[in-house]
């Protein structure tokens, strides 16, 4: 993994698993909510903002970091074996998102 990536570990954790990242492992819980629905601590407030621009960050550098390895590891392939990966159950749509470039 790309040592430039503050979160490589997430990516990491999929190449080695050949699972996806749950990022709703990491997602910041809603700290307790006073009368008026507003996080009624001024500290968990801002506890709770950074823990969102983290997860957030970690999120989009996955997204990247996915698209960075997939363009790395097709470089590497043969076009034979390319076809293959192409040929994959779901892999138009993947394209069709963008997940892959």
């Amino acid at each position: 993994v790309d040592p430039s990536f503050k979160y490589g570990e997430d990516l990491a954790y999929e190449l080695e698993t050949l699972q996806e990242f749950d990022l709703d492992t990491i997602k910041p819980m809603t700290p307790p909510l006073d009368s008026n629905n507003k996080i009624a601590d001024i500290f968990d407030r801002e506890v709770f903002s950074l823990e969102v621009k983290t997860y957030m960050a970690r999120k989009n550098e996955l997204k990247l970091a996915r698209k960075v390895a997939f363009t790395k590891l097709k470089g590497q392939c043969s076009k034979l074996l390319w076809s293959k990966v192409e040929a994959e159950k779901g892999y138009k749509q993947m394209a069709a998102d963008g997940e892959i470039r």
